[in-house]
C-alpha cells in the first residue's frame, strides 16, 4: 500500500509532519493493506492565518477494481484532521468491503442447521 502525502502552500510539508501522517494511516487502514494499492492524503490550512479550527485533512483510497473512496475531516490540527480522516475512511472502507463480502457470501450455497440445501440428495434419498 503506497501513501502519497500533499500539502498546500500554506502548509510546510516537513519530513515530521510526512512520517507522522503515514503513521496514523498505516495504523488505522493496515487490515485493508492487501487490498488498496495508493492512499493519497491531501492537507490544508483552510483560513490561512486567520486561525480556527481550519486544519483539512482530505484521505482517498484507492482499491483495486474499485472506485476511489474518500473522507474529510476538519481539526485545529493536522494530527487530529488526519486522525478523524483516517477514522472516517476506515469506517468506509469497512461498509464497502462488508457490502461486496457479503454479495460472495450469498453466490456461495451454505449448509445450516435447518437441514441440507435445496435440491441436494440426503443419504436416504441415494438409496
Amino acid at each position: 500500500m503506497q501513501i502519497q502525502i500533499n500539502t498546500d502552500n500554506h502548509l510546510i510539508g516537513t519530513d515530521d509532519l510526512a512520517l507522522a501522517v503515514d503513521a496514523t494511516v498505516r495504523r488505522a487502514l493496515s487490515r485493508f493493506a492487501g487490498r488498496l494499492t495508493r492512499i493519497e492524503v491531501h492537507l490544508n490550512d483552510v483560513n490561512s492565518d486567520k486561525g480556527g479550527p481550519d486544519k483539512r485533512c482530505v484521505m482517498e483510497a484507492r482499491a483495486r477494481g474499485r472506485r476511489p473512496i474518500s473522507a474529510t475531516h476538519q481539526a485545529p490540527s493536522i494530527a487530529l484532521a488526519a486522525d478523524g480522516a483516517a477514522e472516517k475512511l476506515a469506517r468506509a472502507l469497512d461498509r464497502t468491503f462488508g457490502k461486496l463480502d457479503d454479495r460472495r457470501a450469498d453466490h456461495k450455497l451454505v449448509p445450516t442447521r435447518d437441514g441440507p440445501l435445496p435440491g441436494s440428495r440426503s443419504r436416504d434419498d441415494a438409496q
